[in-house]
């Protein structure tokens, strides 16, 4: 790899429960997952980051033990965000320690990967939501990377996908957050 590019590894939607057999919608989660990432280390490692991009569980606080065994000594850092079906305390609290970093920003080379939580409790139907904090918090670090390319990353779509299933579940305030990145042009993408 060259220094000015860095490798990101995306997991999203696992949807994990603690039976190791337990399924959602026809398939064995956790299967699927050990399958991906097999493939992953088999073509795609070396990588700079792992990003898990929300919904890593399916409102199951013992499935966060899947992601610490699948990850724990994995090597690079794992960056994870809540999704609707997390539990955000308890991922933070099961998976408060290194590699893994819950919310935040990293910085790898001249990239910073910014960790946007669109998760809030209100949420009644699975949508979700920055807010004005979060929204603020982004601002502010986007002022401070203005020599840098920025990636985002977040578990809800700020955009409509043309499936009425996803975007039902969209982000709520994408108008602000749309706003906020045409704004600063460092914005090299966004993933959810």
């Amino acid at each position: 790899m060259s220094r000015g590019s860095v490798r990101l590894l995306q997991f999203t939607d696992t949807h994990l429960l603690s039976d190791p057999a337990g399924m959602v919608r026809g398939v064995v989660t956790q299967r699927s997952l050990e399958a991906c990432l097999e493939h992953a280390r088999a073509r795609s490692f070396p990588v700079d980051a792992i990003a898990l991009t929300g919904d890593l569980v399916q409102d199951d606080a013992g499935a966060y033990g899947t992601i610490e065994l699948l990850f724990d000594r994995i090597g690079p850092p794992v960056l994870l965000i809540p999704g609707n079906h997390d539990l955000p305390d308890e991922m933070r609290r099961r998976l408060g320690h290194a590699p893994f970093q819950a919310g935040g920003r990293l910085d790898l080379g001249p990239w910073t990967v910014l960790l946007l939580s669109t998760w809030f409790a209100a949420s009644t139907d699975g949508e979700g939501r920055l807010g004005q904090a979060e929204l603020d918090q982004l601002e502010r670090q986007l002022l401070e990377t203005r020599e840098r390319h920025v990636l985002i990353c977040m578990h809800h779509p700020p955009i409509a996908m043309d499936s009425p299933g996803l975007d039902a579940l969209g982000l709520l305030d994408a108008v602000e957050f749309l706003a906020c990145v045409e704004r600063h042009p460092q914005v090299r993408g966004i993933v959810f």
